[in-house]
C-alpha cells in the first residue's frame, strides 16, 4: 500500500464528511505560534495521519470540564515495508497543539504487513469500518462508558493493580503509577473507566510515542473488554 493512495482515501473521507478534519498544532512545532491544521507527518521512510472529528461529542460525566469525547483515528504506514499498515479508532478529550492526545481511548484497529495482495481488499473494508464507526450514532458508545464506570478492577489498590499487571501485560511500575494517577484526577480509580484515565494520563507522561502509544492501546484494550 503506497502513501498516495491511503492520503487519497481519507482526502476523500474528509471532502465527504467535512467534520472531519486535522487537529490544529502550532505552527512549525513552535509553542504559542500560529495554530494551523497539523497531524500529517512524512518522512523518507513513514507516514502518520491524525484525523478527528469534533462534529458530536459524547458526555463523559466524570469529567468535571464536561468538555465531552470525540471520535478520531490514527493512520500509520510504510510503503517500504519498514513496518505494518496501521489503523486505530479511539476516542479523546482533547488534542493540545503539540498533537499530545489527551483522554484517549482505544475503540478499534487493523494491522496488516505488506505481504500478499490481500492488503487492498482488507483496507478498503477496515476504512469503510472507520466511516461507519466515526458517523454512527453515539448511543453505543454512552452505553460502554457507563458500563466501564461502574464495573471495578478489583476491590483494592493492590487488587486493581495486579490485575492490569495480569491482563494488560504492564510492569508493577508502570500497573501502580497509572493508578495513582486515577486517584488523583478520577472518581473511582478502581473502575475501568478510572483506571483507563489513569493509564492514558501516564501514557502523556512518557517522552517516547511507541512507549505513549503501548500505554493507550493497553487502556483500549481494557476499556474494549466491557462491551
Amino acid at each position: 500500500m503506497h502513501h498516495d493512495e491511503l492520503a487519497a482515501r481519507v482526502l476523500d473521507l474528509m471532502a465527504a464528511h467535512p467534520a472531519w478534519h486535522l487537529p490544529l498544532g502550532y505552527k512549525d512545532g513552535v509553542y504559542g505560534a500560529e495554530r494551523v491544521p497539523s497531524g500529517a507527518y512524512l518522512g523518507d521512510r513513514d507516514m502518520f495521519l491524525l484525523v478527528v472529528d469534533g462534529n458530536r461529542d459524547l458526555d463523559d460525566p466524570t469529567d468535571a470540564s464536561h468538555a465531552g469525547l470525540f471520535r478520531g483515528f490514527i493512520l500509520r504506514n510504510s510503503d517500504v515495508g519498514a513496518a505494518a499498515l496501521t489503523l486505530d479508532v479511539f476516542l479523546y478529550r482533547v488534542i493540545c497543539g503539540n498533537n499530545i492526545i489527551w483522554g484517549f481511548q482505544h475503540v478499534a484497529g487493523f494491522r496488516r504487513r505488506h505481504v500478499g495482495a490481500s492488503i487492498q481488499d482488507e483496507w478498503t473494508a477496515s476504512l469503510a469500518a472507520v466511516r461507519s464507526s466515526l458517523n454512527a450514532d453515539v448511543a453505543d458508545d454512552r452505553l460502554v462508558l457507563l458500563r466501564a464506570q461502574s464495573r471495578e478492577l478489583g476491590s483494592t489498590r493492590e487488587a486493581v493493580i495486579d490485575t492490569a499487571v495480569q491482563r494488560l501485560d504492564l510492569s508493577q511500575k508502570q500497573a501502580g503509577e497509572a493508578y495513582a494517577l486515577a486517584d488523583t484526577f478520577e472518581q473511582n480509580p478502581r473502575s475501568v473507566w478510572g483506571y483507563v484515565q489513569g493509564l492514558t494520563r501516564l501514557s502523556q507522561r512518557t517522552p517516547w510515542q511507541d512507549g505513549r502509544f503501548v500505554l493507550d492501546r493497553a487502556a483500549g484494550r481494557l476499556l474494549t473488554a466491557v462491551n
